[in-house]
């Protein structure tokens, strides 16, 4: 689905010696059809940034980034969806417009957005929200409303940056509980960006760990454990804290 290959990214800074600042430097990473990854790492090293990279928002400076279009042509959708940690709904539309707003400019008609929205709703268990406002929808409902407007698009690639961050623990983890419901009924490819290392392992088939100035990927761990997962295996729990003991060392080490 997804083929980086020696990815390198600088932005412009006047303060620097040579006039930039080097974000990512030769990264790998290929993910296949229908893989979930997830992408850790601590704050600033680079992980949106990557994701906006996948996305096409943000040029490279050397290395390529290729992407095997998984669903035919793209009439009537788009090759990606992406969710950020901020459900980002317009206020003045209802749940439903909300949900059809990436539907425009598709070339659909209303009636299609319409139902191509009330469908994305019913996906994530919201079919009976959809004429109500965003200030009526209590946050977990409404980052469920962001989920379905990315997945509206019908997108090879679902992107999640961080979608679960703001979030209390108990509704932090239905929803993990639901995209991974969502995941397995739709066979999405998911790239999920998170600071959470217990989140990273129970989601994903990947664990992903970004780090160095400039970053690129310092490790790599397959889950193993069996789905449906039990938050309390003893296995997952000790690749979690591998991971996080990995991370605390490069930062102790001032490789982070």
């Amino acid at each position: 689905m997804i083929e980086i290959r020696d990815l390198s990214l600088a932005f412009p800074n006047p303060a620097a010696a040579d006039g930039r600042t080097v974000v990512l430097r030769d990264f790998n990473l290929s993910v296949a059809p229908g893989e979930f990854i997830a992408i850790v790492g601590a704050s600033g090293v680079g992980k949106s940034t990557l994701l906006r990279v996948v996305a096409g928002l943000v040029p490279t400076n050397s290395g390529t980034v290729s992407h095997a279009q998984g669903g035919g042509d793209l009439k009537g959708r788009r090759p990606y969806g992406m969710v950020f940690q901020d459900a980002r709904l317009l206020p003045w539309r209802t749940v439903r417009s909300n949900v059809a707003f990436g539907l425009e400019g598709l070339g659909l008609s209303r009636a299609d957005r319409r139902r191509r929205a009330e469908e994305a709703l019913a996906l994530v268990g919201l079919a009976d929200k959809a004429g109500r406002w965003p200030h009526q929808l209590s946050g977990g409902q409404r980052q469920r409303v962001a989920i379905a407007r990315a997945l509206a698009v019908d997108p090879d690639l679902l992107m999640m940056d961080e979608p679960f961050g703001a979030l209390d623990a108990i509704t932090r983890q239905t929803l993990q509980d639901e995209l991974l419901d969502l995941w397995r009924r739709t066979s999405k490819t998911i790239l999920f960006v998170t600071h959470d290392i217990d989140e990273a392992v129970y989601l994903a088939d990947r664990v992903i760990l970004l780090a160095g100035s400039p970053a690129t990927v310092r490790s790599e761990d397959r889950i193993t454990t069996a789905r449906p997962r039990a938050r309390d295996d003893s296995a997952a729990r000790a690749l979690a804290t591998r991971i996080r003991d990995r991370l605390s060392d490069l930062m102790d080490g001032g490789g982070i």
